[in-house]
């Protein structure tokens, strides 16, 4: 399964031009889809980050957590208890 990151909501004075660097780093998207996904978040969309290792999502969304933004993953599954 790959790791998936959902960006749902940010705190004002989040710098927008920091994030979309980081979201192009990370996922290794091209500059206008990094883009797309701030604007999409800062317009109240939730949306999802792709990366190629658990590892890779972890770091993103903590990264992202210290920018101001509210993250979850999104391809753990949950265990139900018996």
């Amino acid at each position: 399964m790959t790791p998936k990151i959902r960006l749902l909501s940010w705190s004002t004075g989040l710098n927008k031009v920091r994030l979309v660097k980081l979201i192009r780093v990370a996922a290794a998207i091209p500059l206008n889809q990094a883009h797309d996904i701030v604007n999409r978040l800062l317009a109240d969309e939730a949306t999802e980050v792709a990366f190629s290792s658990e590892e890779d999502a972890n770091h993103f969304a903590e990264q992202v957590r210290d920018l101001g933004v509210e993250a979850e993953r999104t391809d753990v599954k949950v265990e139900a208890n018996r």
